[in-house]
């Protein structure tokens, strides 16, 4: 009996080795792997690139490749017996415009992906189909316009997400739901007014940074991220925004240690009490560096500051008059004439349509979608003035009948009566006579 159960103990530690060394083989434990420079992309696949060293230092491969210009990355580009070794794949800056959807699913262990500088329009969720293990996703410097609901939903690990420099006009209520362990989030530089929806990033509890800066929201409403209590930074920099409603903070974010409000043009929304309330760390540090703050506002704003233990960040202006602290302010009155204010507006609103009308250059495909669009859109009013021509002239027609049947004029009658035709020649008259004689 006891020798059965040694017998049956062994073979039990034997069956979890074997089953620890297979998940082991499955993906690497560590990420310091070995880099492999190729020159194509079918290199990948004509090569033996297997990276076998013991099973304990197994730490797969990053793959980098010479090939310039890759416009298109097929479903199939990446399946081979190597599949499972590369953990981190660069295509950085390969004028890349389509990739397939599950384009990357053999890549099963993949890790890091940088998709960074190349000319991506649109990006769904079937394009990261079966990446399980990503955690980091580049996709900076590209041309994206518009963000899907549950874009990132194969993407369960995902924990840095870099979405700076495109064209995002749009971002569905939906678009981050499943990227539960999303810790880093920057959609820097793009073109925005509106982000921070019902349920947008709601289930992002554990974002430690978020950069919204250089878009372009005129009003920030800090309590659409109440559900973000493990965020330490935070920048909204750049957005000539001209409220800040703190006061409808109705969690505190207690983590919060940087807020950067630069670059905008709050004027008098901002209050000490209402960031310490909303923002209550002791460690918080803000940066209110070029706001439209009247000088006089200014002051008491950096007392109050300095009461509720906020700190500042240094100040940037050193050569102008209208500083306080180094941080420049503007020479407003306390309660300046109703010219003034609609002045300060108009330029504020010229200088947001000038922003809002200036995006990056555009590439060839944006050209060509354009003048798609300006051609559909030129035939289609085209079309709308025909049928609106041909439905005037059947209305009045419609109107002329009326008024001819109602008045008695019989016009359109006799226009469209069929006229009898009179012949004015004499009848011929026909005279009798033998067969083959002709009178004369």
């Amino acid at each position: 009996m006891i020798i059965g159960y040694v017998f049956l103990l062994c073979l039990f530690n034997n069956l979890k080795s074997i089953r620890a060394g297979y998940e082991y083989d499955e993906c690497p434990s560590e990420i310091n792997p070995k880099i492999m420079l190729l020159n194509t992309v079918t290199d990948f696949k004509s090569k033996p690139l297997h990276y076998k060293l013991n099973r304990r230092n197994y730490q797969g491969l990053t793959i980098y490749f010479k090939q310039q210009y890759i416009s298109n990355i097929s479903t199939e580009a990446f399946v081979s017996n190597s599949s499972r070794d590369i953990v981190e794949l660069n295509l950085n800056d390969k004028t890349i415009k389509v990739f397939e959807e599950g384009a990357f699913k053999s890549l099963i262990c993949l890790a890091s992906l940088d998709l960074s500088r190349n000319e991506i329009i649109h990006i769904t969720s079937k394009h990261f189909l079966d990446l399980t293990y990503l955690a980091y996703l580049n996709m900076s410097f590209n041309n994206i316009l518009h963000l899907d609901n549950f874009v990132f939903k194969f993407l369960p690990n995902l924990e840095v997400l870099d979405l700076t420099h495109n064209q995002i006009i749009r971002v569905e209520d939906f678009a981050f739901h499943m990227a539960f362990r999303l810790r880093w989030l920057s959609v820097r530089y793009n073109q925005m007014s509106f982000f921070g929806g019902r349920h947008t990033l709601e289930h992002q509890t554990r974002l430690e940074y978020l950069d919204m800066s250089y878009n372009s929201f005129l009003v920030i409403r800090p309590d659409k991220y109440r559900f973000l209590d493990q965020l330490e930074g935070w920048d909204l920099s750049g957005n000539s925004a001209i409220l800040f409603m703190a006061e409808s903070m109705t969690i505190p974010l207690y983590n919060l240690r940087i807020l950067n409000l630069s670059e905008n043009q709050f004027m008098k929304s901002i209050t000490a009490k209402d960031l310490k309330r909303a923002f209550p760390n002791d460690h918080l540090t803000v940066d209110i560096n070029d706001n439209a703050f009247p000088c006089d506002y200014l002051e008491k704003l950096l007392e109050d500051l300095r009461y509720y233990m906020i700190h500042v960040a240094p100040g940037r202006t050193f050569n102008d008059t209208f500083q306080r602290q180094n941080i420049l302010c503007d020479v407003l009155l306390a309660h300046p004439p109703k010219e003034s204010l609609n002045e300060y507006y108009g330029n504020l609103h010229i200088k947001y349509m000038k922003r809002k009308t200036s995006p990056r250059p555009p590439t060839k495909d944006y050209e060509m979608i354009y003048e798609t669009y300006r051609k559909d859109s030129s035939r289609h009013k085209h079309m709308l003035t025909a049928l609106s021509i041909v439905v005037s002239i059947s209305l009045l027609y419609d109107i002329l009948i009326v008024v001819d049947y109602l008045l008695n004029y019989g016009y359109m009658k006799s226009m469209c009566t069929k006229r009898r035709v009179e012949s004015s020649e004499e009848p011929i008259e026909l005279v009798e006579g033998p067969l083959g004689h002709v009178p004369l």
